[in-house]
């Protein structure tokens, strides 16, 4: 990764997934008490859905920002094109795969 694309990432995402595994993992400790374990996992499937939805906003931002770049500096992006990425570019992205490869 570039020195400007882990800014970014750090800038935007890492403190927000960092701060998702915390709380899940304090979320998922507390299930083992029965006095806490309903509210736990409510609480916890909140929690998952908001981080799946941000993760989604993520890939979208990701998208667009490539999209942006590569027609400021006419450059030719794997898997994008002037409509965007492909649907299965997006899928690999949202499930952690990153580019093509």
């Amino acid at each position: 990764k570039s020195q400007a694309e882990q800014s970014l990432w750090k800038l935007g995402f890492y403190k927000r997934i960092e701060e998702f595994r915390k709380r899940h993992a304090r979320m998922s400790e507390a299930l083992n008490d029965p006095s806490k374990r309903q509210r736990a996992s409510q609480a916890l499937e909140t929690l998952t859905t908001s981080f799946s939805r941000f993760l989604d906003k993520s890939v979208s931002f990701y998208a667009s920002l490539m999209g942006k770049l590569a027609a400021a500096c006419d450059l030719k992006v794997p898997g994008y094109s002037d409509q965007g990425f492909s649907l299965a570019d997006v899928e690999r992205f949202r499930k952690g795969g990153g580019g093509r490869g």
